[in-house]
């Protein structure tokens, strides 16, 4: 497992899967094109560190190959998932009170592998903006030339309904209008 992206990046780095581009680079059809460029040719993840009227760096392509997106999961392949899915809706329920008290453990390291952790702090918190807080202020990326603006392709999207408090989580492309 990760303490965060930054811990991500450098293991990345590490497995010389990871280019720095120290060039400033446009967020509007550059860093789109160089990174198109650099997919198609099974290519590293990219750190774009100077972006031109931007603070921040923009990370791409992390975990476009199935070798990264196994090193993200922190399995040797992604087959692993999937056994470990199938064995969860194979898994029954033991007919005896003996066969019961034996299989505690796994369902216990099963469900608490899905649990979510609620944390107080971290390095997500390292700068909060609440005022003037806006979209503006980061490198939205343009992807393609007929588009009809900037996109933050496939957020994390997380929901909660205020009814039921149910959450949800999906990954959608969401055009950024303004800044808010």
């Amino acid at each position: 497992m990760y303490k965060d992206l930054r811990h991500y990046i450098s293991s990345l780095e590490e497995n010389n899967w990871l280019m720095r581009v120290k060039t400033e680079v446009n967020a509007e059809l550059e860093i789109a094109e160089i990174s198109n460029r650099m997919t198609r040719s099974n290519g590293p993840a990219l750190l774009f560190e100077k972006v031109t009227g931007y603070t921040y760096p923009v990370l791409i392509n992390a975990f476009g190959s199935m070798e990264r997106m196994s090193h993200a999961l922190c399995v040797n392949n992604l087959e692993e998932i999937g056994t470990r899915i199938e064995e969860i809706i194979k898994l029954k329920a033991p007919d005896s009170l003996i066969g019961k008290i034996r299989s505690v453990p796994k369902w216990y390291n099963i469900i608490k592998s899905f649990r979510h952790k609620i944390l107080n702090d971290g390095p997500c918190k390292e700068i909060i903006k609440k005022e003037d807080a806006s979209l503006e202020n980061f490198p939205v990326i343009k992807c393609y030339p007929g588009d009809g603006g900037k996109y933050i392709t496939l957020p994390i999207v997380i929901t909660k309904d205020p009814e039921t408090k149910n959450r949800n989580v999906g990954m959608y492309r969401m055009q950024v209008f303004d800044a808010k």
